[in-house]
């Protein structure tokens, strides 16, 4: 006679999001899963963390001055202002002939004004056109 199977929950670092399933995942870098989780948590903006199957919030690093992240980052970035673009992990004032009308404006992705050229779309060196 068939009997009935106990569940029990996901430990903590662990998590699951089916029904009956008889093992849990470990939890993603960048983010944490409590006791019975059914998915992980992501850290918030502005923290990060490279732990895998971490167990609480507390694992979640903030980042430093001047840096930032997006939920569920493994890692920081610069925080640039109006103005600035960020290269790398760092912020350098935006080129004339670029622009940066925004804050959190990244080099590869940075638009040039008509007339204006760069070697490549990780320099922030650019330049005017000759003709």
């Amino acid at each position: 006679m068939p009997y009935a199977q106990e569940c029990s929950k996901c430990e903590a670092g662990k998590s699951s999001n089916i029904i009956g399933a008889t093992s849990c995942s470990d939890g993603k870098a960048g983010g944490y899963s409590l006791k019975g989780a059914s998915a992980c948590s992501d850290c918030a903006a502005g923290k990060w963390s490279i732990d895998i199957a971490a167990e609480a919030e507390s694992t979640c690093s903030a980042c430093n001055t001047s840096m930032t992240s997006s939920p569920g980052s493994t890692s920081c970035y610069a925080s640039c202002d109006f103005l600035e673009v960020q290269v790398g992990n760092t912020c350098e004032p935006c080129a004339v002939g670029a622009v940066c009308d925004s804050d959190d404006i990244q080099v590869e992705t940075m638009v040039l004004l008509e007339g204006y050229w760069r070697t490549s779309n990780s320099s922030n060196d650019v330049l005017k056109c000759a003709n």
